[in-house]
């Protein structure tokens, strides 16, 4: 395909009309730098024509341009930029050297005056400025040579908390992976989140994270310092290839884009309307609390010079959400029931209340200086810390499983659609506990090397990003877990059932006694747990060189780009001492009684039993204390222990992945400019090196000479005598041995694209672009992670399976896809854009299970010794192939051509839809089909309002075996509203406001299977309430 697509270019290109001939006429050069009037600001990608040719410039990060080649004499200029008025000057070139000359653009439309004198009113400055950032990106979108959506960061008003996550999930192809009203991921078309690569200016950010995964968290990253977002769907030549759903670019904001010094400044306080309150209240942690918590950020420009400048940000917010959720568990089998997949029951009830705390606080610099007029340097560096604390505390009454009586006598459990009534001594009522507090590091430093002089373009880079996450329970003071349950059986049964809920439940002991499951006084503790002390670091170091070439002896304009980049990325995560004790009680009297969260219960109610008496809540963290002050209160068995020995091992996990890149660039216009085509190929190399666990229970046996089992007279294998006796804790160092199993694959490719662009008129653009991506597994899929289990020695029948083997795959192949994509953009006269398309991926080696006895084929593609011949191997393999079709639009204008009223409002709607196919073995879990943001701004007098929508539609996500085979997790489509505003006080100094959530919508999430009935889907209902800001900004 590629070839032949390049064959069409070469003769599209053989048929244009030559420009003007460098080499046959030219000696003079033009540079010069294009800013606004209004605002002072520099702008990027300004375009700069001589009239008559096909020579045209755009202007760089500090709104200069450069035109090599000229005649001398006189030449017209047109400079344009979107969403001001068109200039044209004629300038006179001398003979030799180069001539300067500068352009302010205005708009009298904007600014309201047809003579090019600026005259704004004090409170339309800062509508002013937003404006302009927002044609900022919309022109630098237009002029992309790939296809790419850029957004500015003012153009949605502020979020709340100031998290760059939550603006992303309104950008268009962009959707958000939530964690309650936080965005912890981002979706590229559709694609899970772990394909998505985040850079910063260009440069690849390292994102650690709990799950030692790939996935970036822009719930950690302040939105302060970014000027605006680019969304890449199809990459150029130049850019990284493992872009399968596309890349995400943040944009630091430039001294450049502003000539006089600014100081921008927000303060205020954030809450959410659960936990509304001006005093301290109690929290889950048993003390008391303030709800009103800081939201502080500024940012600071310092232009020192024409040629120098410095940029300064920080930020300071807290957010908290108040989550109150239900599960309905349906059973699709029991023993002693009659349950079907057809015919399933609800087995459990679970309620929940979440609270979450998340603090995150950010420093930024960020220095630009032009040593010369050609060059530019950029340095920058910048530090993010973030403390997310969760309280998770479930109130479970339970039916059971097991449908006969424990009790001769009892009742049998019996179901309809509407109750069920449990069988005796089959149900219990417990509390279970998941509190955790994650903390986060990220360091991260670039510099950047630019130089163009016109003709010749060189930029150098190198980044180091150092990001660390943390995991603690005990060592903050408190348990993870608490068991805690009624201290004698009871039965259970559920009344009113309907629409995903109960209307009530009751509690029966063996006697067919009432039960008060609200009574701590009925309750024990069996154990509690601390999970491992986490910490996962992650890092990437890297660097690259771009050099570009005008071609000028070609017939048209033209130019060539090499270059490449090296980058070495590490993950290393340790879990440590994660433990589970017994609780032995107070002189052997294990009531939960002592530890009642004195201080919280009865705070809350779950809004599923309104009716019932406040849960009385074990407090984890008075039982922490209660150990430390007694630790004979709890003792590990000898099977807890060797859970932590051995899971301290088995968790180690490392990999260090190295990928090296060059590619090759080609550039051409004709037709007058309005075709404009980009191609190459590019080539990337990854080599990763992984260390995880190796687990051998035969390691505990004496081997002799050849490798067989050394034997006693009787036959039974002989154990070392440093693995003391069987299940001991003497044998774990030897079974399981850390980071010992190492594996080093390496796989590579080359990746062509074709980018055309062409200008139909002047506003329609049209593009059509082609491209080889790939995406790579995450880390659990290729660290190695190696268990073995002998069935016997090696003289073995050979017929039979000599052992089994689970490991993970080092020698995966990642996913491969040829990406096609058709679009149209349509850019109006007041800034707005317009633009619809389509794409095409066909995605190769798709992941599948390999479960088989290994033939010497298999062992060598898996990395695995040739002794293992015959053994049974169970792994993940690629197996067969995939194709997502997908639309997208994007409209974002004003109304002003409905009157002039329509130019204080501003409307948006954005949208991606995805069509999946692929065989029996393709697995789209993770993928969403659909997904839309809309929204309105209107900017009245003083006043600015903002109304943002996010839809997703439902998403197939995790199996859900309770259900029978084939059930899923399906998420269910969900709609959130989010509100702003800004209400001008003084020409520096406003009000705002923001409420996320405004509709405080339930969400919910189905399981089913292919039998599953209607009223047995609903799993999962989740209500987070309405979390807000409320402050003072300004600027001067």
């Amino acid at each position: 395909m590629f070839p032949r697509l390049a064959v069409v270019l070469a003769i599209l290109l053989t048929g244009l009309r030559p420009a003007v001939r460098a080499a046959e006429t030219a000696t003079a050069s033009l540079t010069g730098r294009v800013s606004n009037a209004a605002t002072g600001a520099y702008l990027q990608r300004a375009r700069v024509a001589v009239r008559g040719t096909e020579l045209l410039a755009f202007t760089d990060d500090t709104g200069a341009y450069r035109l090599t080649g000229l005649p001398t004499g006189p030449v017209t200029l047109e400079v344009f930029y979107t969403g001001l008025d068109p200039q044209t000057a004629t300038v006179t070139l001398p003979a030799a050297g180069t001539a300067e000359r500068d352009f302010t653009l205005t708009s009298a439309t904007r600014y309201g005056a047809a003579d090019g004198t600026v005259r704004l009113d004090p409170f339309r400055v800062a509508t002013a400025r937003e404006t302009d950032v927002e044609a900022l990106a919309i022109n630098e979108q237009r002029f992309a040579p790939n296809l790419k959506s850029v957004v500015s960061t003012e153009t949605l008003g502020d979020p709340l908390g100031g998290s760059v996550g939550d603006f992303l999930r309104f950008l268009p192809g962009v959707a958000a992976a939530y964690g309650a009203l936080e965005t912890e991921g981002v979706l590229i078309r559709g694609f899970p989140s772990g394909m998505t690569i985040v850079s910063s200016d260009g440069l690849q950010v390292a994102g650690a994270n709990a799950a030692g995964e790939r996935d970036f968290s822009p719930s950690r990253v302040g939105v302060n310092s970014i000027s605006r977002v680019e969304v890449t769907k199809v990459p150029l030549p130049s850019t990284a290839a493992d872009t399968m759903s596309g890349s995400i670019n943040l944009i630091t904001k430039s001294a450049f884009e502003r000539s006089r010094a600014e100081l921008r400044w927000r303060a205020g306080l954030s809450s959410s309307e659960q936990s509304f309150a001006f005093g301290r209240t109690p929290s889950p942690d048993n003390r008391r609390t303030r709800k009103l918590l800081p939201d502080l950020s500024f940012d600071y420009t310092l232009p020192v010079s024409r040629n120098l400048g410095l940029v300064v940000t920080g930020l300071h917010s807290v957010t908290s959400f108040e989550t109150d959720t239900w599960y309905t568990d349906y059973r699709a089998s029991a023993t002693g029931t009659n349950a079907t997949p057809a015919n399933p029951y609800l087995w459990r009830h679970r309620n929940v209340e979440i609270s979450r705390d998340y603090e995150r606080e950010s420093l930024s610099v960020k220095l630009d200086w032009r040593p010369h007029r050609h060059a530019v340097l950029s340095v920058g560096a910048a530090v993010t810390s973030y403390d997310h604390d969760s309280y998770n505390s479930q109130f479970n009454p339970t039916v059971g499983n097991v449908g006969t009586s424990s009790i001769a006598g009892g009742r049998a459990l019996s179901f309809t659609d509407a109750e069920v009534l449990g069988a005796t001594g089959r149900g219990s009522v417990a509390q279970a506990f998941s509190f955790s507090k994650n903390t986060g590091l990220n360091l991260s430093g670039d510099i950047r090397y630019r130089y163009d002089d016109g003709t010749w373009r060189v930029q150098a880079s190198g980044s180091r990003s150092d990001s660390k996450a943390q995991r603690r329970d005990t060592a903050r003071g408190f348990f993870n877990s608490v068991s805690v349950g009624l201290a004698a059986p009871v039965r259970i049964n559920y009344r009113g059932i309907r629409n995903g809920n109960l209307t009530d439940f009751e509690v029966f002991d063996n006697a067919d006694r009432p039960v008060d499951a609200f009574n701590l006084a009925n309750y024990t503790i069996a154990s509690a747990a601390g999970v491992p002390n986490t910490d996962v670091r992650a890092t990437i170091t890297g660097g690259g060189l771009d050099v570009r070439r005008q071609l000028g002896f070609l017939p048209f304009p033209a130019a060539l780009q090499v270059g490449g980049l090296h980058r070495v990325q590490t993950n290393d995560d340790v879990r440590l001492n994660g433990r589970t004790y017994t609780y032995n009680g107070i002189n052997g009297d294990r009531s939960a009684t002592p530890y009642l969260a004195d201080v919280y219960a009865g705070t809350r109610k779950f809004s599923t039993f309104e009716q019932k008496p406040h849960v009385p809540w074990v407090s984890p963290h008075k039982l922490w204390a209660a150990y430390v002050a007694n630790p004979a209160l709890f003792t590990q068995t000898l099977a807890q222990e060797r859970t932590t020995l051995s899971n301290n091992i088995l968790q180690s996990k490392y990999i260090e992945e190295t990928v090296s890149a060059g590619y090759v660039q080609a550039e051409a216009r004709g037709f007058g400019n309005r075709l404009s085509a980009v191609t190459g190929l590019r080539f990337e190399r990854t080599t990763d090196l992984g260390f995880g666990p190796l687990q051998d229970p035969d390691a505990v046996f004496v081997r002799n000479a050849n490798g067989t089992f050394a034997r006693t007279p009787t036959g039974a294998r002989i154990r070392k005598p440093e693995a003391g006796a069987a299940g001991s804790l003497a044998e774990v160092p030897l079974i399981f041995r850390a980071r010992a199993a190492r594996a080093e694959r390496t796989y590579q490719g080359y990746y062509p694209s074709l980018h055309l662009n062409f200008n139909a008129t002047e506003r329609l653009l049209l593009r059509a672009a082609y491209a080889r991506t790939y995406g790579r597994p995450n880390f659990s899929n290729i660290i190695p992670n190696t268990t073995v289990n002998q069935d016997d020695d090696l003289n073995a029948d050979p017929d039979e399976t000599r052992g089994r083997i689970s490991l993970s795959n080092l020698g995966l192949k990642p996913w491969t896809a040829d990406n096609y994509d058709l679009s149209a953009e349509y850019y109006t006269d007041q800034g707005g854009v317009v633009s619809g398309g389509v794409f095409l991926k066909e995605v190769r080696d798709f992941f599948g299970n390999f479960v088989k006895d290994a033939t010497a084929a298999d062992l060598a593609a898996l990395g695995l010794d040739a002794r293992y011949l015959g053994w049974r191997v169970t792994t993940k393999f690629n197996s067969g192939a995939a194709r997502v079709r997908g639309a997208e639009i994007n409209v974002r204008h004003s109304l002003a051509p409905l009157g002039s009223w329509g130019r204080h409002v501003i409307v948006f709607v954005n949208a991606t839809k995805l069509k999946l196919e692929g065989d029996t073995l393709a697995d789209f879990r993770g993928f969403l089909p659909e997904s839309v943001n809309w929204g309105f701004t209107v900017a009245w007098r003083r006043a600015t309002v903002i109304a943002k929508w996010n839809y997703r539609g439902e998403q197939k996500a995790v199996s859900y075996p309770d259900m029978g085979p084939n059930a899923f997790r399906y998420p269910q489509p969900r709609m959130q509203l989010d509100l702003s505003l800004d209400v001008r006080l003084s020409r520096r100094v406003s009000l705002y406001a923001n409420v996320r959530n405004a509709t405080d919508e339930i969400q919910n999430e189905f399981a089913y299977g292919p039998q599953t009935p209607r009223h047995a889907r609903e799993f999962y209902h989740g209500r987070f309430g309405r979390p807000f800001t409320l402050g003072l900004k300004g600027a001067f």
